[in-house]
């Protein structure tokens, strides 16, 4: 956040690393045939994050470590939608969305769009 003229405005650096994750949605988003439409859209999300080293023990999974990844489900569908939006023009033909977060072996993030 920010003040200007008396303003308050919410801004992302340049630097930060969501400008490259967006980039990269776009891209595969591109390359996966997503053109833009004027239909209503159902968009599901799943963020499968790896877990750290630290989580584990030899015998698994730690007790403390946390059952879930740290960013809100809602956060992950902001950067998500942002970038999608920029190839439909917004994100305001989204009707419906489903948002899952877990843990597992690798990191990923699957996106199924669907005209409803």
């Amino acid at each position: 956040m920010s003040t200007q003229g008396g303003f308050a405005r919410a801004y992302v650096p340049a630097s930060h690393a969501i400008h490259a994750y967006r980039a990269e949605v776009q891209l595969r988003a591109k390359a996966a045939g997503v053109v833009p439409g004027t239909d209503p859209l159902s968009v599901e999300i799943v963020a499968t994050f790896a877990r750290p080293m630290s989580h584990l023990n030899k015998k698994g999974v730690r007790a403390t470590a946390p059952a879930l990844p740290r960013p809100d489900v809602d956060n992950l569908a902001k950067g998500i939608l942002d970038a999608l939006g920029e190839l439909w023009g917004n994100d305001s033909c989204v009707a419906a969305l489903s948002v899952e977060k877990c843990y597992g072996t690798e990191g990923r993030t699957s996106v199924t769009i669907n005209a409803i």
